[in-house]
């Protein structure tokens, strides 16, 4: 055998004892640290007055709360709403303070690319910028529309010491992977 095909070989071992290990687990592991078969739910939460409780384990919405409307008003438990705004929202909140006390908060505006990029058109694309110095009363002051701002998903993040806000582009579809930072 060449040095060539050395390489090959071990990758071929380390993934073979992979997929044994990970096998012989799932049949022998417990997947919890109480030795449960499954880990129970997270238990509901004990909700105040002027609550709107989930109806099902939580972070799951039931069909029946699609087929009667409940799901259109929403859920909380032991929260107020400070301020709203826009009418789009996707899958991820930020919010940076800067050295000089100035709040932005940040918002992926698209919850399902490209469908949302044509139905949002007039509304607002990609991540929407706001001045949060007035918590009950967010302004939109920009909209980031590069690449992987158009359909970040849960990569938005925020550094916290430099100010830089990031985000990918990328799906299971076409793989690729486009990063944009901005300040």
């Amino acid at each position: 055998m060449d040095n060539t095909q050395r390489p090959v070989r071990r990758l071929a071992t380390v993934v073979a004892a992979l997929a044994v290990t990970g096998t012989l687990f799932a049949v022998t592991g417990t997947g919890s640290a109480t030795g449960e078969a499954f880990p129970a739910p997270t238990p509901q939460a004990a909700c105040g007055p002027g609550a709107r409780e989930e109806t099902d384990i939580q972070g799951r919405v039931p069909q029946r709360d699609y087929d009667t409307g409940r799901v259109d008003r929403g859920y909380r438990c032991n929260t107020e709403p400070a301020a709203h705004q826009g009418e789009t929202g996707g899958f991820k909140v930020q919010r940076y303070r800067d050295e000089t006390g100035r709040v932005c908060g940040y918002y992926d505006s698209t919850l399902l690319f490209p469908k949302d990029v044509l139905m949002n058109a007039a509304k607002g694309l990609g991540v929407i910028v706001l001045n949060m110095n007035e918590p009950s009363n967010p302004k939109k002051v920009d909209e980031l529309v590069s690449p992987a701002m158009q359909s970040p998903h849960e990569s938005v993040l925020v550094n916290k010491k430099r100010g830089l806000l990031a985000a990918v582009l990328g799906n299971a579809a076409t793989n690729v992977g486009v990063l944009d930072v901005t300040t």
